[in-house]
């Protein structure tokens, strides 16, 4: 590849091309914040603030209080909880002692769950007491020993296995000090789908989250006197990184909000605290705007905004801004890269696509047989950086498959272009992944869960084009010989198998579906 960078020439001033990582473990950074400035608010939730000096003790509490259970360094615990003040300090509890946290959407079924449980070998689960029922079931079925249950509502579950999360923070004592090598050990386990079907474990390492932490911040110009509206889910990378993890580096108040399809109460929520950094996704900007009665609200306190997870369409971006006053930036990542790789410049130049790589980023295209192209031409996005992913957990296989080059280069599976100044624009996906209001749907799962119906002979699964939601899933179903399916009984099954987002709203029936030579099913065919 040619050591041009013409991206570099576009950077904001004051951005360099270059930083300097703290090779520390991403707990440091709460631990330094916590003394550099204890009584600053860290968190903002129901009226009631948190300060540094708490969130630090009370992620020692939780941390201490693992190890007397047994919990070891490397073992790791999912946390599967909305964005509430409680995430906060599981996360950061998991990673004093050296665990490992296993993040988890609590849309998820049991189906879903048990897999991920399994993979990852979670001995522990932190959950809310409207999920306790689901792991409770799950117990027999995995290696759970212990639910660690927040109640947000007026049950509380009486169990030998459940341990109450208020009690999770009564020592008063520091946790026993692991020994973390910050670019080796895997702080994060981030479930992605693939062509398999079955979720992979991203392991991202301490050094991991906070380069890209600071690659983003120094990018959004970030510091201690922002304050951060966090409404997309911490359990997702985009939001764990951008909305939680950046606060806490720079020392700044962040707004965990936990409804993020509640429009009303996000917009009441900026409206009164006055954030001016706010990272989001097409989907929600778009609420934002059609919103009935949103010109009543001050919205003018953001500064930024950035746009991932999907196609932003100029109409969002030139209604949010104009309604706000601030500046929208569309950005590209990956959960293999911690979450972003590139963005347009907060005050330069920016053009249609996904902006230019962050300092440290490398960002290429390459031909079918890895051959890497001049700008112009389209081919798949290719990056390397200290952002990119130590491999996929317990699955040497796909690691080596998702590594090109000298083996430091991650696929992506987008087709982009750079053009001469070094901004990027994403043309297409080489593989099926449907990206749903932020979210990644896999068609092979979802494929995999109507072949379970008895009458599916044949089932295909593409994105379709969604204003709102930039694309929606659907299914077209060629029935066996002599059975007639219905759209319900379907549905039905996918409802119970799969997280909501990744149900298809749209279905087809056909006698078969067009296949190639071999039998391969031909979804170009079906676009």
């Amino acid at each position: 590849m040619s050591t041009v960078m013409p991206w570099l020439k576009h950077y904001d001033l004051g951005v360099p091309n270059n930083y300097i990582y703290k090779n520390v473990p991403l707990f440091e950074m709460l631990e330094e914040t916590a003394q550099r400035n204890p009584y600053k608010t860290a968190i903002i939730y129901n009226d009631n603030t948190i300060i540094y000096e708490e969130l630090n003790r009370m992620s020692d509490s939780f941390a201490l209080s693992l190890q007397k259970q047994g919990v070891k360094a490397g073992d790791r615990v999912m946390l599967s909880l909305p964005n509430i003040p409680e995430t906060v300090i599981a996360y950061y509890g998991v990673l004093k002692m050296g665990g490992i946290v296993v993040n988890s959407n609590p849309l998820f079924t049991e189906h879903e769950l048990e897999f991920m449980l399994n993979d990852s070998g979670a001995t522990r689960v932190v959950t809310f007491d409207f999920m306790y029922q689901k792991f409770a079931g799950l117990m027999a079925k995995t290696g759970v020993e212990k639910i660690i249950v927040a109640p947000l509502g007026d049950f509380t579950p009486d169990s030998d296995a459940v341990i109450l999360f208020k009690d999770m923070l009564k020592e008063t004592d520091k946790p026993e000090r692991p020994d973390i090598n910050p670019k080796e050990d895997v702080a994060i386990l981030q479930y992605t789908g693939g062509t398999t079907g079955n979720p992979k474990g991203v392991m991202l390492t301490h050094y991991n989250l906070i380069a890209n932490a600071t690659q983003i911040a120094g990018f959004s110009r970030a510091t201690s006197e922002d304050r951060f509206i966090s409404a997309i889910p911490f359990f997702h990378v985009y939001g764990m990184t951008t909305s939680m993890n950046i606060p806490i580096m720079y020392g700044a108040t962040f707004l965990p909000y936990p409804f993020p399809r509640e429009t009303e109460g996000l917009i009441k929520t900026i409206a009164k605290y006055k954030p001016t950094l706010f990272y989001a996704v097409p989907t929600m900007y778009a609420s934002i705007n059609a919103f009935p009665g949103v010109e009543k609200y001050d919205l003018s306190s953001i500064r930024l905004c950035v746009s991932g997870g999907a196609a932003l369409a100029d109409n969002i971006r030139n209604t949010f801004e104009e309604m706000t006053g601030c500046k929208m930036r569309e950005a590209l990542g990956m959960t293999e890269a911690t979450t972003g790789c590139s963005c347009s410049p907060c005050v330069g130049m920016r053009k249609e696509g996904v902006g230019i790589p962050f300092p440290d980023e490398f960002m290429a295209t390459i031909d079918p047989e890895g051959n890497f192209l001049p700008p112009g031409h389209a081919g798949e996005l290719v990056i390397k950086g200290p952002n990119v992913m130590k491999g996929y957990w317990n699955n040497p296989e796909a690691t080596k498959n998702a590594f090109v080059g000298d083996g430091t280069w991650v696929r992506t599976g987008d087709v982009v272009v750079m053009d001469e100044d070094g901004y990027f624009k994403v043309i297409d996906r080489l593989k099926d992944v449907i990206i749903t209001s932020g979210y990644n749907v896999y068609s092979l799962e979802v494929e995999n869960v109507l072949y379970q119906h008895s009458k599916v002979l044949e089932a295909a699964v593409i994105g379709v084009p969604d204003p709102v939601k930039g694309e929606i899933v659907k299914a077209f179903i060629a029935a066996k010989p002599g059975e007639v399916i219905n759209e319900e009984e379907l549905l039905n099954l996918c409802q119970k198998l799969l997280a909501p987002y990744k149900v298809p709203r749209l279905f087809e029936f056909l006698p078969e579906l067009p296949k190639s030579n071999v039998g391969k099913i031909l979804k170009r065919e079906l676009r």
